[in-house]
């Protein structure tokens, strides 16, 4: 499930590393609702699921979903250019 998800270079491919503490998801809502409030894929946490709907509404899916740091940081980083863009967007000065 997603508390085992590795993240991976898509250059080198090495481990980005494994710890997404700290994410300020209203940083992220704060980002999505300046780009227009766009749809975002869901974090598809189960095998079983063929198909989902997008997020329509960031702030309302963040609520009722309760995601985990890795499911929010899949969700969020669709928002950024790249991954590393998004970290440092979004991550609490305490764990840069």
């Amino acid at each position: 499930g997603p508390a085992t998800w590795r993240l991976r270079c898509p250059e080198c491919g090495a481990l980005v590393g494994n710890e997404l503490a700290g994410l300020d998801a209203e940083s992220i809502v704060q980002h999505w609702v300046s780009a227009g409030r766009p749809n975002l894929e869901r974090a598809g946490a189960a095998t079983s699921i063929k198909s989902t709907l997008p997020i329509r509404d960031l702030a309302e899916w963040l609520d009722s979903a309760q995601p985990m740091e890795n499911e929010l940081a899949y969700v969020g980083q669709q928002l950024w250019p790249d991954f590393r863009s998004f970290i440092e967007a979004v991550q609490a000065a305490d764990y840069l």
